[in-house]
């Protein structure tokens, strides 16, 4: 048995355990997790294809050679997607996005050009044994290098972006900043995906050259592909927040039914007391509002208690929903640092450290609380007589 190949069916099977568990963990049904689990299958199922072509599998039913030139287009959008979500969970596409589509739909066009081709001789350039006789082979061989070298392109172009994302994010980090746990998640992601992606861009560029071997290329990208596979496990069950649930509730996890969004049980006065306290704590003393991916239910697994319960208290004992009380902390952060005269950041750094991931949703709440644009505030508050009196949050 050839040595690599059972690598790569190790690594497949690795890879569709991994987009597995993202798909079936419900609390992480997220656009993050769609691109994440989207990006682990594309690379596992592309893989799939050399080691069919190692065993012999493809001789047996060529009629499917080439068809993981379809999945290879999504690997850089879907790690430009994932990285973007993580730091934006309302993502939501844009026209920004429109050169990613249109990159992703030409490469996939070109896929479909192959596949259209005789079957013999797609098997046959697969396994480089096509020869200038080869009906349709021309069309073939450039529709396939269309393919992987726009795939290429759209790789590099997701990790360049994403790095820069990163390193930004991480300027000013703070000690305990909830964000520096997905910082160190992404920083991991990236480097699996870029060692990935010399090694495919080594075999890609060894089969564009002419009278080189390319089979010693071609094993090494299948090797670095398990690699970063396992790797990519390893990295999840060091965040179980981005991958695996505790071992004792995985099985839980999955035959769970999904449980109704509120309960109809109020809670009694004295708990939401002492909840409502557990809340400020959590969220003003330890400044949990400043994670961008806070939502209800993190909130409550941070206070122990179920969403319905928080959501109960935040209403009844604060007089205000849980986005709008998210809303007007963060805000009050913002002014905190827009007050300072030593502090000079730009409005992107504030609503960053603030805990907020879009300048237009910064903008909208902080025009809601205070009436002003944070510019203009800024402005108003360096001149203490028509300073605005500080913002804040209601307390129970």
């Amino acid at each position: 048995m050839d040595l690599v190949a059972a690598l790569l069916l190790i690594g497949l099977g690795q890879g569709l355990l991994l987009a597995g568990l993202l798909v079936v963990r419900r609390d992480l049904r997220r656009a993050s997790t769609l691109f994440l689990a989207t990006l682990i299958g594309a690379v596992t199922l592309s893989g799939l294809e050399d080691a069919a072509l190692r065993f012999g599998w493809l001789d047996q039913a060529p009629a499917v050679a080439g068809a993981g030139l379809l999945l290879i287009p999504l690997i850089g959008p879907c790690l430009r997607g994932h990285v973007a979500a993580i730091f934006n969970p309302a993502w939501r596409l844009q026209r920004r996005d429109w050169p990613w589509i249109t990159a992703t739909v030409t490469a996939g066009l070109a896929a479909l050009l192959f596949l259209i081709q005789p079957a013999p001789t797609r098997l046959a350039i697969l396994s480089d044994r096509a020869g200038a006789s080869d009906p349709g082979v021309v069309t073939a061989a450039l529709s396939l290098v269309t393919v992987h070298l726009l795939s290429a392109m759209l790789i590099a172009a997701a990790l360049v972006l994403s790095l820069r994302e990163v390193r930004f994010r991480s300027r000013d980090l703070r000690p305990g900043d909830p964000l520096a746990g997905r910082l160190v998640w992404l920083r991991g992601l990236l480097v699996l995906i870029g060692v990935s992606w010399l090694a495919y861009l080594c075999s890609l560029v060894a089969g564009l050259m002419p009278g080189i071997d390319t089979a010693p290329f071609d094993a090494l990208a299948g090797v670095v592909q398990v690699a970063a596979l396992y790797a990519l496990g390893l990295l999840g069950l060091a965040q179980p927040d981005r991958m695996l649930p505790p071992p004792g509730e995985m099985l839980a996890a999955i035959l769970a039914p999904t449980r109704p969004k509120y309960g109809r049980a109020a809670l009694p006065e004295a708990d939401r007391s002492e909840l409502a306290a557990t809340i400020t704590r959590v969220m003003e003393q330890d400044r949990l509002y400043r994670d961008p991916l806070l939502n209800l239910s993190r909130l409550a697994e941070a206070v122990g208690a179920s969403p319905n319960d928080v959501s109960q208290t935040l209403n009844t004992a604060f007089g205000i929903g849980y986005h709008d009380y998210v809303a007007r902390l963060r805000v009050a952060a913002a002014q905190e640092i827009l007050r300072d005269p030593a502090r000079q950041d730009s409005l992107m750094d504030v609503l960053l450290e603030a805990g907020f991931n879009s300048k237009s949703v910064f903008n909208a709440a902080f025009k809601r609380e205070t009436g002003m644009t944070p510019s203009a505030y800024r402005a108003s508050v360096r001149q203490p007589s028509d300073a605005p009196p500080p913002g804040g949050c209601p307390t129970p």
